[in-house]
């Protein structure tokens, strides 16, 4: 009888424990959705890890100009899930860092001597 105890008060201990677990996993998703509803970049950089949801990892990636690792985070989460709702977020932050890219290089090529000049020759 007191092994039966025994094993019933660890069993309970060992619920406890996945049950916590379970908890502060959700709570810790939820504070990032949070960060990233927010815009809150820095903070959100400084919360994940490579266990955090991949949007949240791609995000960061790609509004710190880290583009190689944005695609490759990003394009995991729309193959993933092509219809679902990150997908689309993943789309959008894709498209984005594209189109920062795409004006950087638009303004480097303007803003160099010569340059100028010769487009003004070609008009």
């Amino acid at each position: 009888m007191r092994v039966y105890a025994v094993m019933l008060s660890l069993l309970r201990v060992i619920l406890l424990l996945c049950v916590s677990t379970c908890v502060a996993a959700a709570l810790r998703v939820t504070d990032l959705e949070t960060l990233y509803d927010e815009h809150r970049w820095f903070e959100l950089r400084d919360a994940i890890d490579e266990t955090a949801p991949a949007l949240f990892r791609g995000a960061v990636a790609c509004v710190f100009n880290d583009g190689s690792r944005c695609e490759k985070t990003l394009r995991s989460v729309i193959q993933a899930a092509p219809r679902s709702e990150e997908a689309a977020e993943a789309r959008g932050l894709l498209l984005s860092l594209q189109l920062r890219q795409g004006f950087c290089d638009v303004s480097e090529r303007v803003g160099r001597p010569g340059n100028q000049a010769r487009d003004r020759r070609r008009a």
